[in-house]
Parts: structure tokens; C-alpha cells; sequence
């Protein structure tokens, strides 16, 4: 019976560790997968909240400070920037089994649990350093559904991140008091300092304020925090990490707080400049910009004292940049950032009719295809097209006058004529490669009013384009920040065709300028809604815009009247200290005989000349008005074009036709569809994309010209009787 007994036992005993085993595993389990998978947390979480961006101008000054989220002052620190014992403190005050624990404690929750049953509330929370993150991002509040929820996300972060990532992402959003936010915020503000030149006794301190951060605050309660310190110094013993005598010699070193009474992070009266920035770059937090204070308040005073006594004139732009560099030194979108009429409106970005403000690129999109020089004749007579009657400003007509007038004059019917001569899909093209955004519209939208204003564009914009011809023809982004690389540049005109278009806008003195030699042009939108005025020199390019955000004309809204003394106080002050710009264009610029009655290159029929300056780098067409008028042309010699022969072709897989060029002489002159191409030999190749092109050829001085017309069809469109280029 004794040993029937004890088998029994035996038995009983073995069958109730089976059982405890497998409570133990099924307890492991769900622990272990079931628990993380019923709370699950995604490591994006801990990026919910907006970090600040701080600000600097161009000399490391502190300019403005964009609060994050919930107006969080948070500064995102790598924990490989934190001070060793900066890192063992806060451990040791909150969570000294860190990196043995899997995200949950179970000592510490046994004993939270045994003061929860005994006092019936929670005393302590038990909660680890995971556990708190978890806390910062759902929220703080104390319940047992919520502590449980904590510990099944705090398990699930665990199994997804490493322990450097979570306790990085911990000192990134500990609260310090206030809106301050992680230890960035709180070591700046301080102590003034980043948390690496932390010593031990300032890194006690912050350590013990996350406990509670609005009560321990060392700005606001010096004593509570002290003693919170003196707290974190015993547990530091307590743990055997410090000893009495060690206690003693942190007490010794000194607590080197900022002083309060001085702002720490300014907050600019007008942050267009830096939400701009800060879109460009949305990926930092830090920024050293191109932005220079003085020009910004110089500037910005400059704009309100000239626009104050206009009556029906409410508002203003400013934009400088470095020519050379692309840098915007100042930018400038409002008068009055508080003004409830639309003040936070950047008019510096906004999209309006630029008036004649893009004649240039016109004119020196012709000068670039060898179509005219500032000495050229063109027609400013009444011009009648459907629907469309253009005049002047002035409402009188010249005749025939020089292309540099006409453009420094800002006369209306030359313009519209050089665009019909151009083609207003080519000069869209080209806006386009300067920067200008007007990549959407249609050319058979736009028309002919292109030349006056009909398409709209932006202030910054416009600066970057100006600034693309003082650079010789060189478009550059804008750039915003001093330590981003270069951005890449590309040519756009040749360097003569840009030296030629400057001087051409430099006929006329910039008014208020006080003698500067700036390169300018003005534009006033259709019903004096919007006055405009650029100006450059090589080394800066400045930019106004004066009208109402509302759209509402006003007489006094001109840009020759209005922007253009600005901008010329502006350039002025610019040069207040320096030499005078200086142009160096004596190379790019030659001096030549023209036809005086067309000024264009001169042909054996033309009898009166006379010189003119025309772009070293490009060769000017031949004047065709005297050989008209002479019935031949007398001592020419031929150009002839052999290939490609005129007809239509189609496009190959490529989606281009490719042709070699045959003619005699075996080196001309290229132009396609008026765009000079250069010198090119026979045997060479071009390509060139579907639509309708004219192939001009000119042999050189004692030639005449040849031309072929070319019609590519797209692929897809090609005939059964058509051949392709290379068939032909």
C-alpha cells in the first residue's frame, strides 16, 4: 500500500508539471506573440510629432525659430552627440534595467502591482523607458487598461528596434517643462549649450526633471530642482555607480544656467522667407540660409517708406540675389505679415501678369538666332490682328526704330513682331529654361500677347531669369542655404547674346539709382493692376513688385513711375560702400558696318552703312530690304543646301529624324527655325523633333543664303508613301 501510495504521488506530481510546463509555454506564447501582436506599434510612430526648425542668417546669426507640433520646441539630437554620463544618469533615474528587460519589467511589475492591491491606486507605474516612450506618443494617462495597452506596444516597439533606436528616439521627446521637448530643447535652454559640452552636474539635473518637468523646472523653481538633483545623486549611489566621496566633487562643479531674461530662439515678425526654406528643404531642422539680415531690414524699410504715402497702392515685394551665385540675400513677400487682408501672402511667389517685364527675353532670343542688333530697324506701326489691336503705352507710334529703343522704350507693336518672327512655342520653350513656370500653357492660348504680359509668372522667378543674362546666358537655381552644393547650371544663350541684351537694357539710367550702371527693365500689367521692375548688374539682381494682393488696379501702379525708384534705391544702397559695377563685355561685343537702312549685316546692294554693335559670338542675318529693292544679287555668291531636300518626312524609333547635312560651300552658317546652331561642315548630322522646321544656310560674307522646309511627323502618324531621313 506504502508504495501504491507513492506512485501515486509520483504520478501526481508529474502530471502537474506537465501542466505547469505547458501553462508556462502557453504563457510564453502569448507573452511573447500574441501580447505584441494584440497592441502593435509601428517605429513611424515615434516621428509623429513635428520637430522645430531653427534658423540662421548667412553670418550664423539666430534669426527665427518655427515651433513644432503642439508648438513643441524639440530639437532631434543622435545619441552617438550625448555625453556618456548623460546617458548613464537618466538610466540610472529611470530605468536601470534598460538593456536587460524586453520592454516590460517583471520585477518592476510585481511590485506595482503588490502597491496597487495594498493602497488600491497606483502608487508607482512600473514603467520602463520603452514603456514611457510609448506613453509620450498615446498619451499619459494613468489607468490599468491604458498600462496594459503601454506594455503590449512597449513589446511590440522592442521586437522591431534595437535599444540605441529607442533610446534615442526617448531623449528626443522627454519633456523638460514648458513646450520644451527632448534633451536638444532642454540643454539649449538651459544652459545654453548643446548636450555634448554638458558636464555631470547639469546632465543630474536634467536627469531628474522628466519625473515631474513643469514642477522641477530650474528657471521657475530652482530649489525643487536641487533637491530632485540631490534625489538622483542617492540613487546613483544606492545603484554603487557613485560613491559619497564622488557625490561630493559633482556637487562642487558648477550649474551654468543661461540667463533667462534674454530671448533664446528669436521669432521673425515676417517668416515667409523661412516657410519657404523650410519647404524646400523639409528634411532638416537646421538651417544656416543665404538670408542677409541688414539687406532683409534695409530692404524691407526701403519698400514700406516709398509705398507708404501711395494711397490705393496697399502692398510690395522685394526679392536681391547674388548674380553670380543664385543666392537670395533677401526676400521680401509682404508689407505687414499681421495684416488680416491677405498679409500672409508671399506676393514674392504669387503668379501675376509681368507686363513687359519679359521683352528681354524676346529680344535676346533674336539676338541669339543672328535676327537683329541693338541697330536694327523695327516697325512700331499700328498693328491689326483678329481680335487683338495692340498700341503703346503712350499711345503714339515711332516708325521704324532701333531695337535698342525699342526695347530700353519698352515699345509694344516691335515686341509682338519679333514674337511672330520667333514663333511663341520656341519662346515658351525658352521661358521655360530660364526658370520662368509656364510649362503648362498653350501656344495657341497665349498668342502674340506673350510679348505684353499675357502669361503669368513670379517675382523670385523673374529675379532668377535676370540673373540667368548678367551670368552670360547661365541658368543657376535660386539656393537658399549656404552649405547645399551647387546646384548644376546649363547655357542657355551664347555669352555675347546676353552682353548684347544688357546693354541694351542699359541705354536708359535706372531711376534713383544715383549714377549705378544697372541693366533694367519695368512691366505694368493690363489695367495697372500689378508694377514691376528688375534690375541687374554682375553682381546683384534686384526685383520689386508693387501692387494690391486683391487684384485692384491703381493709376499710380506703373513700373517705370513707381517700382522702378525702388528698385533703384535698392541697387544703390547696394553699392553704397563698393566700387560701381563694371561690365566686361568688351569681348563678347564687336563693333561692325551695318546696312543703315535695315540695321542688318550689309550685302553687295546695300550702299549706306553705318557701325553698329552686334555679339561677337553670333553672326547677324543679311540685310534682304536692298537686295529687294536692287532686283538681284549683284556680286553674291550661291549657298547651296543638297541635304536634307525640303519635303515631309517621319520620325524614326527614336522619335526624331536624323539628317546629314550636304551643302556648298561644305562650312556654313547654320539656323534652325531662326536659332543660330553655328558653324558646321558637310557630313555632319542633325536631329530634329517632330513638327514644321525651316533649315537656313548661309555660306558668309559674299554669299547669299538657301533655306529647306521640313515637315516631321511623329511615328506613329507616318504615311505608307512616306520615307523616313535616313531613307532619304
Amino acid at each position: 500500500m506504502g508504495c501504491s501510495w507513492f506512485a501515486e504521488r509520483r504520478h501526481r506530481a508529474a502530471i502537474a508539471g506537465v501542466a505547469i510546463a505547458a501553462v508556462t509555454a502557453i504563457g510564453w506564447i502569448c507573452w511573447d506573440l500574441l501580447f505584441p501582436f494584440c497592441f502593435p506599434m509601428r517605429p513611424e510612430e515615434l516621428n509623429r510629432f513635428t520637430p522645430a526648425r531653427r534658423f540662421y542668417d548667412r553670418a550664423g546669426e539666430a534669426v527665427h525659430t518655427m515651433r513644432g507640433d503642439d508648438y513643441r520646441f524639440q530639437f532631434p539630437v543622435r545619441l552617438a552627440d550625448l555625453p556618456p554620463h548623460l546617458i548613464t544618469v537618466t538610466l540610472a533615474a529611470e530605468d536601470r534595467n534598460f538593456f536587460r528587460h524586453d520592454g516590460v519589467d517583471p520585477a518592476a511589475v510585481c511590485r506595482a502591482f503588490r502597491q496597487l492591491l495594498f493602497h488600491g491606486r497606483i502608487v508607482s507605474g512600473a514603467s520602463t523607458i520603452t514603456m514611457q516612450l510609448v506613453a509620450m506618443i498615446d498619451g499619459r494617462e494613468r489607468s490599468l487598461s491604458r498600462k496594459i495597452r503601454q506594455m503590449g506596444r512597449a513589446r511590440s516597439l522592442e521586437r522591431k528596434l534595437d535599444k540605441q533606436a529607442i533610446l534615442e528616439a526617448y531623449f528626443n521627446l522627454l519633456p523638460y517643462g514648458g513646450k520644451l521637448h527632448g534633451i536638444g530643447a532642454a540643454a539649449s535652454y538651459y544652459f545654453g549649450r548643446p548636450p555634448r559640452e554638458l558636464n555631470f552636474a547639469e546632465a543630474v539635473l536634467l536627469a531628474g526633471i522628466p519625473q515631474q518637468p513643469n514642477r522641477l523646472r530650474p528657471d521657475r523653481h530652482p530649489e525643487a530642482a536641487k533637491r530632485r538633483m540631490e534625489t538622483v545623486l542617492a540613487m546613483l549611489v544606492r545603484q554603487g555607480l557613485l560613491s559619497e566621496n564622488d557625490v561630493r566633487a559633482v556637487l562642487q562643479l558648477p550649474l551654468r544656467f543661461r540667463d533667462f531674461g534674454k530671448p533664446l530662439w528669436p521669432i521673425s515678425e515676417d517668416p515667409q522667407f523661412f516657410q519657404l526654406v523650410r519647404k524646400r528643404h523639409p528634411e532638416r531642422t537646421g538651417y544656416r540660409t543665404t538670408l542677409d539680415s541688414e539687406l532683409q531690414t534695409l530692404g524691407r524699410a526701403i519698400l514700406r517708406d516709398a509705398l507708404a504715402p501711395v494711397e490705393n497702392v496697399r502692398d510690395g515685394a522685394l526679392v536681391i540675389l547674388e548674380s553670380a551665385t543664385g543666392k537670395v540675400r533677401t526676400l521680401i513677400g509682404t508689407l505687414d505679415y499681421n495684416d488680416p487682408r491677405a498679409g500672409q501672402v508671399n506676393a514674392a511667389l504669387a503668379r501675376r501678369s509681368p507686363g513687359s517685364a519679359l521683352k528681354p527675353f524676346l529680344y535676346g532670343e533674336a539676338i541669339d538666332g543672328g535676327m537683329l542688333c541693338a541697330e536694327t530697324l523695327l516697325d512700331d506701326t499700328p498693328l491689326s490682328l483678329p481680335d487683338y489691336r495692340p498700341g503703346n503705352f503712350d499711345g503714339t507710334f515711332h516708325g521704324r526704330v532701333p531695337a535698342g529703343e525699342a526695347l530700353a522704350d519698352s515699345l509694344n507693336t516691335p515686341a509682338i513682331r519679333v514674337l511672330a518672327a520667333l514663333g511663341v512655342e520656341r519662346v515658351l520653350r525658352q521661358l521655360n529654361r530660364f526658370g520662368l513656370p509656364m510649362g503648362k500653357l498653350q501656344s495657341e492660348r497665349i498668342g502674340l500677347s506673350l510679348a505684353l504680359g499675357g502669361a503669368e509668372t513670379d517675382l523670385l522667378s523673374l529675379a532668377g531669369a535676370y540673373a540667368a543674362i548678367a551670368r552670360g546666358g547661365i541658368f543657376l537655381p535660386c539656393r537658399f542655404l549656404e552649405d547645399e552644393p551647387e546646384p548644376a547650371a546649363y547655357r542657355i544663350w551664347r555669352p555675347g547674346t546676353a552682353a548684347l541684351t544688357l546693354r541694351m537694357l542699359r541705354q536708359r539710367p535706372l531711376p534713383g539709382a544715383a549714377g549705378v550702371d544697372a541693366a533694367w527693365k519695368t512691366g505694368t500689367s493690363n489695367n495697372s493692376r500689378d508694377a514691376w521692375c528688375i534690375a541687374t548688374t554682375p553682381e546683384w539682381t534686384v526685383a520689386v513688385w508693387c501692387g494690391n494682393k486683391d487684384g485692384s488696379s491703381a493709376p499710380e501702379l506703373v513700373g517705370g513711375t513707381l517700382a522702378a525708384p525702388i528698385a533703384g534705391r535698392v541697387m544703390r544702397s547696394l553699392y553704397r560702400q563698393t566700387p560701381p559695377p563694371r561690365w566686361h563685355d568688351e569681348e563678347l561685343l564687336r563693333t561692325a558696318m551695318l546696312c543703315a537702312q535695315s540695321g542688318l549685316a550689309p550685302t553687295e546692294s546695300c550702299t549706306q552703312l553705318q557701325p553698329g554693335t552686334t555679339a561677337a559670338d553670333v553672326p547677324l542675318q543679311r540685310c534682304r530690304i536692298c537686295r529687294n529693292l536692287s532686283g538681284g544679287n549683284s556680286g553674291e555668291k550661291p549657298t547651296r543646301i543638297l541635304s536634307p531636300a525640303p519635303g515631309n518626312y517621319h520620325a524614326d524609333t527614336s522619335g526624331r529624324a536624323r539628317f546629314r547635312l550636304e551643302s556648298e560651300p561644305a562650312e556654313l552658317h547654320w539656323y534652325l527655325d531662326g536659332n543660330y546652331l553655328g558653324i558646321r561642315r558637310a557630313g555632319s548630322y542633325l536631329e530634329l523633333p517632330p513638327g514644321q522646321h525651316r533649315l537656313f544656310g548661309w555660306g558668309g560674307s559674299g554669299f547669299r543664303g538657301d533655306s529647306v522646309e521640313l515637315l516631321i511627323r511623329p511615328r506613329k502618324e507616318a504615311y505608307n508613301s512616306g520615307t523616313t531621313a535616313a531613307e532619304r
